[in-house]
């Protein structure tokens, strides 16, 4: 029951996030949704649920972020109705595993859990290295999100804080 709440929260976390990019512009949301994310996947425990934890945040932020897709499909385009959501719904899943596997090799890289494990250190040291790696490898995750198929690099989080005071930062972190 644990696990599908919190897959529930990272979904509910990712369709939040949307509100930080265009028509809203509400910066500080996307902020919020990936450091959840982030806590989230803190207490994951597992590769398989830290997985699923990043494709339920992915499938939430895309499904809500690129839903104009179904609408292209279904009435634009002629398709039916269950082609269409379904098509979406691959299509969703697909930008999804690349929120999932950046999570996936985080919690590789931090096998052990650094803030709730007490054999582990929780220096500051330990605790900004996989806040950074974290963030690197979301990064990485968007920037091959938009290499792959001739790219869909729309929703990446720089793009939420391209017009506000963090603008210059953003190329620096």
């Amino acid at each position: 029951m644990k696990l599908f709440l919190s897959i529930v929260l990272a979904s509910l976390l990712g369709a939040a996030s949307v509100l930080g990019w265009d028509p809203f512009g509400w910066w500080p949301i996307p902020l919020v949704g990936y450091a959840g994310l982030f806590w989230l996947l803190l207490g994951s425990g597992s590769g398989w649920r830290t997985w699923l934890l990043g494709l339920a945040f992915g499938i939430g932020l895309h499904l809500l972020g690129s839903g104009w897709v179904f609408g292209a499909l279904h009435s634009k385009a002629g398709m039916g109705l269950i082609p269409a959501a379904l098509s979406t719904f691959i299509f969703v899943t697909y930008l999804a595993i690349f929120t999932a596997v950046p999570c996936l090799l985080w919690r590789v890289i931090f096998k052990r859990d650094i803030f709730h494990d007490p054999v582990v250190s929780t220096s500051v040291t330990s605790v900004f290295a996989a806040i950074m790696a974290f963030s690197a490898l979301l990064t990485l995750g968007e920037w091959a999100r938009g290499l792959f198929f001739n790219g869909f690099t729309s929703l990446a989080l720089g793009y939420s804080l391209i017009d506000t005071w963090l603008a210059g930062y953003v190329p620096v972190f």
